[in-house]
């Protein structure tokens, strides 16, 4: 052989074991990992900030695994190396080495190693919520490869769940069946879900109360609910549903996410709870005419009684549903009407008849404060678990809606003043600031004087309006209650009737008359301190245990005062334009008027004196 012939075949093979270096080369760097133990993410979801301590989801009945950081965990299969495992993120780039990364290993299971992540970069700051995966590194080998097949990634989140509820249904809930209760999808699984029962607070800030709670299914987003409590039907009111849930990683979410969440922040939460309902209207109807007041009895039968003056004056029974109740009143009066179903339930609402025909032309418009009766009223308008109110900031109520508190605040008051005065037979027509605001029924058109019956703790601005210009024209007004006008409110019409809303509150009342707070001890003696409109009786005197200083406006004349010598006036007339308001600060005015024959002697005095 000649040594041309031996270099050309030593050369070839040369070339031969370069490619083949260069092939298995490319093949130790690319070809399967020589790593066995099944390695995946454990957990599979973290949360670094929020995460507790829950069952591993691999050994449900293991300890209990910290959900603030992930694992990994294999061995070498064919000969010892140096691994590190690095933490990738979703655009392939490496952000954190994992814990562990370095140790030399020996091969075989008896050797396997654990790798963490506390879902940290590396820079120390929390890894943003998205998908991370892991490669590792062996270094004597030269190669790197990603964690293979099925949980090779882990997702991690940085803030708590945030289930929502969706809707309730039936919204107003009489006891008949179930009630449907729906959330939204969450984005990462839920693994468990409370169903949570609070009763609504009836003042503003209070905190909801927790009546009962139930589990639902997590593979699901909807519930139901029996409507009871401890094996009982729940009370009537206003409840709102919660949910407390565990996401997959371990951390907790509650909706709402607090006990006193803001107003609009829980809608579809809510679900009004009325066994039975009456809603009468809130303007006066015509006496010996049929009153139409809608009814709910949650599938009962039912009796009910008209009362006038604590008498009844009518009374019959209705059919078991919902449905329209007529009633006449005999006479004008502010009545109220029970109701009672065969299961127990009752319910008292009021109803206000006015003189019609030839009678209705009396000089006095007497009225009644109904905006007041629907401001108090505890009911869920919108259906978020909060009552709406006018004692809310920024509320808006609906007007056309049921009385569910029973008779309102103040009721006995305002119709023992009007039963005294129809006693006395003191020629009145009877209406309401609803009634006015709306213009349907009477008006003060043709009147000399208007009398408030009542607290008037929030009035429609445009009759605040009106009575300011009845007075400037040469009207006159008598309040006699504590704790009245101190608020305006915007009375508007909506497809669903008339609502109310954007309250105002005044430091001084339409009339310019400011209130102080109530003052008093039992056994005042309230007398006349000076009187050139001629507002008092001769020999005026009146026992009191508190009253509320009304203080008129300086630019008033001829102004009447009673009162504790040295102390802010209890009582306060005055000319105003043309006109005449007359002021009292006197708590359970109508009541005492009832039975007191010095409240008697002033009420008519002013009745026939200063407002006819």
């Amino acid at each position: 052989m000649s040594v041309q012939r031996l270099s050309v075949s030593c050369f070839a093979a040369l070339v031969v074991a370069t490619v083949g270096a260069f092939y298995l080369t490319q093949h130790l760097k690319t070809g399967a990992p020589l790593i066995q133990g099944a390695p995946s993410f454990d957990p599979a979801y973290i949360n670094p900030r929020y995460a507790g301590y829950c069952p591993d989801p691999q050994m449900p009945t293991g300890p209990r695994l910290n959900f603030q950081r992930t694992g990994l965990k294999f061995y070498l299969q064919r000969r010892a190396d140096t691994a590190n495992v690095y933490i990738i993120n979703g655009q392939g780039e490496e952000v954190a080495t994992m814990g562990g990364s370095g140790r030399h290993l020996q091969p075989g299971p008896n050797n396997t190693a654990i790798y963490g992540w506390f879902g940290r970069l590396s820079n120390g700051s929390y890894a943003p919520d998205g998908t991370y995966s892991a490669r590792v590194a062996l270094q004597s080998e030269g190669r790197t490869f990603a964690i293979p097949g099925p949980g090779s990634t882990v997702k991690v989140l940085n803030e708590r769940p945030a289930p929502k509820l969706s809707s309730i249904s039936p919204r107003n809930y009489s006891g008949q069946g179930r009630l449907k209760i729906r959330w939204a999808k969450p984005a990462v699984p839920y693994d468990n879900v409370t169903v949570q029962i609070y009763r609504a607070p009836t003042t503003p800030a209070a905190k909801l109360r927790l009546l009962t709670s139930f589990n639902a299914s997590a593979k699901s987003q909807t519930a139901t609910w029996d409507g009871k409590v401890n094996g009982k039907p729940a009370p009537a009111g206003t409840y709102m549903v919660g949910l407390s849930v565990k996401d997959a990683s371990c951390t907790d979410g509650k909706f709402p996410a607090t006990s006193t969440p803001a107003p609009g922040s829980t809608a579809g939460a809510g679900v009004n709870f009325n066994y039975l309902t009456a809603k009468p209207p809130l303007t006066p109807v015509p006496a010996g005419q049929n009153a139409a007041i809608a009814v709910s009895t949650g599938g009962q039968s039912f009796n009910w009684a008209l009362r006038l003056n604590n008498k009844v004056v009518a009374q019959g029974h209705g059919a078991a549903g919902a449905g329209t109740l007529h009633v006449k009143p005999p006479q004008e009066g502010l009545y109220s009407l029970a109701l009672r179903s065969k299961n127990g339930h009752s319910i008292n609402v009021p109803l206000v008849a006015s003189t019609a025909g030839p009678n209705a032309n009396a000089k006095v418009l007497v009225v009644l404060p109904a905006l007041s009766w629907q401001g108090n009223n505890p009911y869920d308008d919108d259906g978020d678990g909060q009552v709406n109110t006018l004692t809310v900031p920024n509320a808006q109520i609906n007007l056309n809606r049921p009385l569910v508190g029973g008779l309102p605040p103040g009721f006995g008051d305002q119709a023992s003043l009007i039963n005294y005065l129809a006693s006395q037979h003191l020629a009145f027509q009877l209406t309401t600031d609803v009634a006015l605001a709306t213009g349907k029924g009477p008006s003060t058109n043709g009147r000399t004087g208007v009398l408030l019956d009542g607290s008037f703790t929030w009035l429609p601005s445009s009759v605040a309006t009106s009575l300011t210009s009845f007075v400037n024209n040469g009207g006159a007004v008598f309040n006699g209650a504590v704790n009245s006008l101190d608020n305006t409110v915007q009375v508007s019409t909506a497809k669903t009737g008339p609502v109310a809303g954007s309250v105002s509150q005044q430091q001084k009342d339409p009339f310019g008359v400011a209130r102080q707070p109530e003052a008093g001890n039992k056994g005042l003696l309230l007398t006349g301190l000076s009187d050139p409109l001629g507002v008092f009786p001769s020999g005026f005197a009146l026992n009191v245990n508190r009253y509320q200083p009304v203080v008129p406006p300086s630019s008033a004349s001829k102004v009447s005062t009673a009162g504790v010598a040295t102390a802010p006036p209890a009582i306060a007339g005055f000319r105003l334009g043309r006109g005449h308001v007359v002021e009292a600060g006197l708590a359970n005015f109508g009541s005492q008027a009832a039975h007191d024959p010095l409240t008697q002697d002033f009420l008519e005095h002013v009745f026939l004196r200063v407002l006819r």
